[in-house]
């Protein structure tokens, strides 16, 4: 059956040029918009190699009139002992403190390293306090953060993925030295491995290291402060806490206000959400005007061939094998025209043409993108031939031979 298809598309030819052109370009500007499509859905699915949900910050002020009234360690303990007040306050499951980058806000802190005072490998920095691993649910792929004082030297660190690899290439990285490219006196241990990591769900993964936090952070600052809540209590939480400790002040600190990560992310990725918004809708434009062409396409045609489709019924034909052999023509002809096409999608990938903003044009992510485009295409071209030609076979042979 496949020969005698093959030679009839070739009998053919002429009048499948024009048919051979339109599902070819169809299928490499299908491919183009599933391509963009893909990869932004995808890279909002990956991990960021930590969690916000359940998370809270803990926004902590300071009085301007009383900062110059506490010396280094009263301010220490004053913020010290204020946490430890929201640390136990009901329905918090753990917090922490921090400073350095911080999830979906503008800005971030780099710091450069080294292993060899030669090679410098930037990095987005947080110190952070030993709790923040649990609160933000970062996974440890390696080693632990179980010696996490400051005081130590050289200090622990907890690398990203990206940094241990880029810092230590081949060899084991755990235990092993390495120290701030800026300041060489900073010499630090790693002491755990931590998942790659990116800012937000739409960036790209970049290196990361968590260290101790500085002493100067807590005598001369007050770190941001941030807890994780029980998902059962979570309901009202944050209007329950602001209530409780509205009045909250201890030393030059006092309690601000209170704001969930999520709603944090909601706002940050607003202009991100709005631009995805409107390309999806444009693509689904465009895809739903390249379907109804292509399935009238394959409509027409076949119900053009009502006569031929009798002529073979009143020759003893099964109402099922000319069903099957439309179809299969249909897919014979799709499958030849994308050779062509895919051709061109490789130069394009090759060339780095499509949108590269949120992630590297793989060979995965080619494959996946051609391999959505041809099920598409396959399902459309199904969908063309499918029902006008079980229309057609069951016309009368009678009725048809005479149509024609």
């Amino acid at each position: 059956m496949l020969t005698s298809i093959l030679k009839q598309i070739w009998n053919e030819r002429r009048s499948n040029i024009w048919l051979f052109a339109e599902l070819s370009a169809v299928f490499i500007l299908l491919w183009y918009v599933v391509d963009y499509q893909f990869t932004a859905t995808y890279v909002a699915h990956e991990s960021k190699g930590y969690d916000t949900h359940h998370v809270y910050h803990v926004s902590i002020g300071i009085n301007p009139n009383l900062r110059d009234e506490y010396p280094a360690e009263e301010w220490k303990d004053s913020y010290l002992q204020l946490f430890r007040q929201v640390r136990e306050y009901p329905g918090v499951e753990s917090a922490c403190y921090y400073g350095g980058t911080v999830p979906y806000e503008e800005g971030a802190m780099f710091q450069g390293y080294t292993v060899d005072s030669i090679h410098r490998y930037i990095a987005n920095i947080r110190m952070v306090s030993k709790e923040f691993f649990q609160v933000f649910k970062v996974e440890i792929l390696q080693g632990n953060p179980d010696n996490w004082d400051v005081a130590t030297y050289p200090r622990p660190a907890i690398a990203s993925k990206d940094l241990a690899d880029s810092l230590f290439r081949e060899r084991p990285a755990i235990g092993q030295p390495f120290f701030d490219y800026y300041a060489p006196f900073r010499k630090y241990t790693l002491g755990g491995i931590a998942p790659r990591t990116k800012l937000t769900e739409y960036d790209r993964y970049e290196p990361f290291i968590y260290v101790p936090t500085e002493d100067w952070m807590l005598t001369q600052w007050a770190p941001m402060l941030s807890v994780r809540v029980n998902k059962d209590v979570e309901e009202g939480f944050a209007d329950r806490f602001t209530t409780d400790m509205r009045n909250l002040a201890i030393g030059p600190f006092y309690f601000s206000q209170i704001k969930s990560y999520d709603e944090s992310k909601a706002i940050f990725d607003t202009k991100t959400n709005n631009y995805l918004r409107s390309s999806l809708a444009l693509v689904s434009f465009f895809v739903f005007n390249v379907t109804l062409g292509v399935l009238g396409t394959f409509w027409f045609r076949t119900r053009k061939r009502r006569g031929e489709i009798g002529l073979r019924l009143a020759l003893g034909a099964s109402r099922r094998e000319i069903f099957k052999e439309l179809l299969t023509e249909g897919l014979l002809i799709l499958s030849i025209a994308v050779i062509p096409a895919l051709v061109v999608c490789v130069n394009i990938w090759l060339a780095d043409l499509t949108v590269n903003v949120w992630a590297d044009p793989t060979l995965s992510r080619f494959l996946s993108g051609a391999a959505i485009t041809l099920v598409l295409m396959l399902l459309t071209v199904s969908a063309g031939i499918w029902y006008p030609a079980i229309q057609a076979t069951k016309i009368q042979p009678a009725t048809a031979l005479h149509e024609e």
